[in-house]
């Protein structure tokens, strides 16, 4: 029977960009200045002394009916500060929960395109073993390499890591909210673990190396050339 050599069906790796983009920039963190907030009752306290030291005990008493004035401003600035810290608190937090649910869905992403890469090439570049069977099995793969092929002369020799074709753009270290170091940190760690791919085919030119040595067990070494 002649051999039909059916047209060749190859995925091909296409590169893949994710973008990891910085959390919303936060205003600074209230503070209390209580250097502001004490100027007014230590000048009040100050001058009650100097008209008690120069006028007698009784002249400072028109000075204290300030007092409770001073008093009452600088509790409503305190209490002020206090709703506004708990604010910004409440701000972080959720913006915080919403870069952390950004990352979860970046990690998903970055390892179904791994997942998909890892798979394309190993079915272009599948181990011995299972090319051996193809001519048993009637495989429609059987001779789908022809000579016009790129990778007509290419040859599997085990695994290997190689750089995936995904470009991961993080934010950049200067301008990062110290806010979320713990996020930025996780960033990095998306970044290293996905730039690339583990226990992917090694292939071998051989229309450009021309030959190669095969080193090893002796006997094994005769079975993988002769393979």
């Amino acid at each position: 029977m002649k051999f039909n050599r059916p047209p060749r069906i190859q995925e091909t790796v296409e590169d893949k960009e994710i973008v990891i983009p910085a959390p919303k920039n936060l205003p600074n963190k209230p503070k209390i200045n209580w250097v502001t907030l004490g100027l007014p009752l230590i000048g009040i306290m100050l001058a009650v002394g100097l008209m008690v030291a120069f006028y007698g005990a009784t002249s400072g008493l028109s000075i204290m009916f300030f007092l409770p004035m001073v008093l009452a401003s600088a509790l409503a600035s305190v209490i002020t500060s206090k709703q506004q810290t708990k604010e910004y608190e409440e701000e972080l937090a959720e913006e915080k929960k919403m870069f952390a649910a950004l990352l979860d869905q970046k990690e998903t992403e970055l390892r179904y395109l791994s997942k998909e890469q890892k798979r394309i090439l190993r079915k272009n570049n599948p181990k011995a073993e299972e090319c051996c069977l193809w001519p048993v099995e009637r495989n429609l793969r059987l001779g789908e390499r022809r000579p016009q092929d790129t990778d007509f002369l290419f040859a599997r020799f085990g695994e290997t890591s190689k750089p995936a074709k995904i470009a991961i753009n993080i934010p950049q270290e200067e301008g990062r909210d110290k806010n979320f170091i713990d996020e930025f940190e996780r960033a990095e760690s998306l970044k290293s673990r996905f730039s690339s791919l583990k226990d992917v085919p090694m292939l071998v030119d051989l229309s450009s190396m021309g030959c190669i040595g095969i080193a090893g067990t002796q006997g094994l070494e005769r079975d993988l050339a002769r393979a």
